[in-house]
């Protein structure tokens, strides 16, 4: 999923890596319920892509209003917005570009959304930190940027600083370190600030001549402060 792929990559390149993300089928109440309870987790910001046409599929303006507890109203500045780009189409030549019923579904969204700003397209909108984008990654890549980049310099975007990752490979399978690691993780990870150790399976045979385990330790630094809330972000897709 190139938007899933593009969303992560970027938090991470940021110091603000998602602790999930999730690909939802066009069903409201599914998305909602995964809304609720990433929001129950106080993570934040949650960004979801796709679903905001105006086919019967498109499930996500629904969706977060559902999850939320909001009602779903008439948003009049984006249908006001959707209205000019339409008849600006018509007034270039363009056919098949009549502002019908279908698409004026577009304007209905979660009760006091702000809208999210989009050249090339129907706007995005954001309510109690979610972030809904197009799913087009041509509108979806500058729009997420674009809120990334003021969550950034508003400080709502708390970042883990560079993450770095040590790894050592044992020659002994993953069943014979995991009593080990349970042990030692508690200790590392309240003694190194946002440290978080695992093992992983590298390789075996089914002889069982070959078998390796990797040893993983990543840790990072909190650019935040002692006393914030570490909150972590979502993305639904």
């Amino acid at each position: 999923n190139g938007n899933e792929r593009f969303l992560l990559r970027s938090l991470h390149e940021r110091g603000a890596p998602a602790v999930m993300a999730a690909q939802l089928p066009d069903d409201a109440e599914v998305i909602a319920s995964f809304l609720r309870y990433a929001k129950a987790q106080s993570w934040s910001p949650i960004f979801v892509a796709g679903g905001l046409g105006g086919t019967h599929d498109d499930k996500t303006r629904e969706a977060v209003a559902l999850g939320l507890g909001l009602p779903l109203v008439r948003h009049d500045e984006c249908f006001e917005t959707l209205d000019a780009a339409f008849a600006r189409r018509r007034a270039a030549g363009q056919k098949n570009n009549d502002f019908t019923p279908q698409r004026q579904r577009m304007a209905h969204l979660p009760e006091g959304c702000a809208l999210i700003d989009n050249p090339i397209g129907a706007p995005g909108f954001e309510v109690n930190g979610v972030y809904a984008f197009p799913g087009f990654p041509s509108m979806l890549q500058p729009m997420a940027t674009a809120v990334l980049d003021e969550l950034e310099a508003s400080g709502q975007l708390i970042q883990l600083g560079e993450l770095q990752t040590e790894e050592a490979e044992l020659p002994v399978s993953e069943g014979v370190v995991a009593d080990l690691v349970d042990k030692a993780a508690p200790g590392i990870e309240e003694d190194r600030d946002l440290a978080q150790l695992g093992a992983v399976g590298a390789s075996a045979r089914i002889d069982g001549d070959v078998v390796r385990a990797v040893l993983r330790l990543t840790t990072a630094t909190s650019r935040a402060s002692s006393s914030s809330v570490m909150n972590f972000s979502a993305c639904f897709v």
